[in-house]
């Protein structure tokens, strides 16, 4: 599971990072998703290193 509290987002030409869609300091809309087996394994691989 990973923890989402950030978002990337364009503005403008520039890259940053927002609260997820809808969220706001008050309600930050921060989300728990499931990941598959293919993007969990690389991932805590990656993250062993």
């Amino acid at each position: 599971m990973v923890h989402v509290q950030r978002q990337v987002v364009h503005d403008g030409s520039l890259l940053a990072y927002a609260l997820p869609k809808g969220g706001n300091d008050e309600d930050p809309k921060d989300r728990w998703v499931e990941l598959t087996d293919d993007v969990a394994i690389p991932l805590r691989e990656h993250m062993e290193k």
